[in-house]
């Protein structure tokens, strides 16, 4: 056990806070006795409260010993919040919580309470007790025999317990979990009364919870341009239908500004008691729409028999179920109001109503940020998936099944040969439905496997964020997607499609500067499944679901002939590019794959 009386990084409730050090000094912060606070050391008072902070009445915001880059509440209530810093080795983290005894805090890689890597501990008589811990099973965690997470300071004052702890990214004990940029389950929980000893710790009851966050690669604010202004489009009161699934859409322009700007920010903005309503918003950038549709009355997507009101291949704006806001890097935005451009923008709002409810009234949308201080580059976005039909083809009782995505390097090299140092991608955004499991996008370098763009192993559904990225793409380059999916909850085949229950896989490449290439695309052929009359390659296109509906699936003959066809039969490609065209071609799968896979670097320093 840890036990101090001496200070260490502290600071009075209230006080302005002057740590000796950063987290950019973490290897140094492992004191053998880290600081608590006495009781009768701070003076008792009720911070003033701000809407940008968690608070209760009776605690007000929780002040942090030092400044943090990223803070979360962990409950819906604020009464559990977390701050982090991270260096590329250790992370500190500071729990604040309402309650006077034990606090729990950990991370797991199935979001369940079991098995989990934790910390238990809280302050007794001016004490803090403190123990890193596994759990076995649904009992009282175990201490571990390596003790790799380190208490800095601890403290109670009237309402709260805060504890503050640094532990490696990678510790190297098989008891504790690596952190990683994937999604990371942290499982939280507390009691209103102190154990009456470490080897009694009384079960937490309903105080607990799991929440997903990206520990590593969350995008921190930068600072905005003070000539920067809003601009909000929403969904006016759009009677929402009451069908399981509906993507509605409305047209809009930026004709308020008179000139080229930078869209430097981006927020969808969820009409409160609707979190659950709105799965996710995109607005697309396309040509040929009629002006006078600019704020006309909603429509369906998809369905209308305007084709030019369809949404189109060109992304400007994108946000899914758990995101927060998007913010582009100080050097870049993204381009609106250019001179000469012709083009509306279209809002896409996929409504998710299992309950098939009626009556809701929606004013959900999206808030933009733009500035007329042209930054130093122009940024796009590209988007490389699979097209959402029926070709996308999941068979039930998989545990992890994958689908695959090319994008291919002849592709990659026509629009990037004219940036010799390549192509600056700053963030990630990665995508799948309900059946998602884990998502990774790999990039080959002329034959060579490079370090994946983005590698989520924990996929979480109701947490799809931006990732922060600092890579480069370039001639030579070549994408792979793939997805992996958990289908032993179904019993008949998933497909591809726009509702929850159907699939999709995604990925969103923020870059600078801006390439012409903003779309690529494929789909397996499954020529070895077709048995009707070939009259040319686009017989290929036509759906096989009567075919994999008739199938055994729990042959596994069937599966083993279905993955060989993924994995050797022909692909139809496709990619878009300047003034919205198309290219279209058939593809060999097996041409992707590297010659020399990439092979993380084991990590040889896992003392201090």
């Amino acid at each position: 056990m840890l036990t101090s009386t001496t200070k260490h990084l502290a600071g009075c409730v209230g006080a302005s806070l002057t740590p000796r050090h950063t987290h950019q000094e973490l290897p140094m912060l492992l004191p053998q006795t880290p600081y608590v606070e006495p009781p009768s050391m701070c003076p008792s008072v009720t911070p003033p409260m701000t809407s940008s902070q968690p608070k209760t009445a009776l605690c007000g915001a929780p002040l942090p010993t030092e400044q943090f880059v990223f803070q979360e509440s962990l409950d819906a209530d604020g009464k559990y919040v977390l701050f982090w810093n991270v260096n590329k080795t250790h992370i500190i983290f500071e729990v604040h919580v309402e309650t006077k005894g034990y606090i729990g805090f950990g991370m797991s890689p199935n979001g369940k309470m079991f098995p989990a890597d934790v910390v238990v501990g809280w302050v007794k008589d001016g004490v803090p007790h403190f123990q890193d811990r596994h759990t076995g099973g649904h009992s009282q965690p175990i201490v571990d025999a390596s003790q790799d997470w380190h208490l800095l300071y601890a403290r109670e004052d009237h309402c709260r317990t805060v504890l503050k702890m640094v532990r490696k990214l990678d510790t190297c004990d098989d008891e504790d979990f690596k952190i990683t940029d994937d999604t990371v389950k942290i499982i939280y929980s507390y009691h209103p009364h102190d154990p009456s000893s470490e080897d009694s710790i009384p079960y937490h009851g309903t105080h607990r919870g799991i929440r997903s966050l990206l520990l590593l690669s969350k995008l921190s604010p930068p600072p905005l341009e003070s000539d920067a202004i809003t601009i909000d489009w929403k969904n006016e009161n759009y009677h929402v239908p009451s069908n399981d699934t509906t993507y509605s859409c409305r047209i809009f322009d930026f004709s308020s500004l008179q000139k080229k700007h930078h869209l430097i920010k981006f927020e969808v903005q969820v009409q409160k008691g609707h979190e659950v309503l709105v799965h996710h918003l995109v607005v697309y950038k396309c040509p040929g729409i009629n002006r006078n549709l600019v704020n006309s009355p909603n429509y369906i997507c998809h369905e209308d028999s305007d084709k030019t009101k369809h949404p189109c291949g060109k992304i400007v704006a994108i946000w899914a179920v758990g995101g927060e806001a998007f913010y582009f890097p100080t050097e870049a935005g993204l381009p609106v109001a250019e001179p000469g451009d012709t083009e509306l923008y279209i809002m896409e709002t996929h409504y998710n109503n299992p309950e098939l409810k009626s009556g809701m009234v929606d004013n959900s949308g999206i808030r933009f940020t733009v500035t007329p201080t042209l930054r130093q580059h122009d940024a796009g976005i590209l988007e490389f998936t699979a097209p959402v039909d029926t070709n996308l083809v999941i068979p039930p009782h998989q545990s992890n099944f994958v689908s695959s995505v090319y994008c291919n390097e002849s592709t990659v090299t026509e629009f990037l040969q004219e940036y010799p140092n390549g192509v600056n991608v700053f963030g990630v955004q990665q995508h799948a439905h309900l059946l998602g499991k884990a998502i990774k996008t790999r990039v080959i370098h002329k034959g060579v496997e490079q370090k994946p763009l983005a590698d989520d192993k924990y996929y979480d559904f109701n947490y799809q964020d931006f990732r922060r990225a600092n890579r480069t793409l370039r001639a030579g380059d070549s994408l792979i997607l793939e997805c992996t999916y958990d289908s032993t909850g179904r019993t008949n085949v998933t497909y591809g499609g726009y509702s929850t229950q159907e699939e999709m896989c995604i990925v969103f490449i923020f870059h600078y500067p801006r390439t012409r290439l903003y779309n690529c695309q494929s789909k397996p052929l499954y020529k070895r499944f077709h048995t009707g009359p070939v009259v040319g390659w686009w017989s290929y296109l036509a759906p096989l679901t009567s075919t994999f509906d008739a199938m055994d699936w729990t042959n596994a003959s069937v599966i083993r002939e279905f993955k060989d066809s993924l994995e050797n039969d022909q692909y139809f490609y496709v990619y878009g590019h300047d003034n919205n065209q198309y290219n279209y071609t058939m593809m060999d799968p097996k041409s992707m794959y590297p010659n020399v896979p990439y092979t993380e670097t084991p990590n040889t320093q896992c003392r201090i």
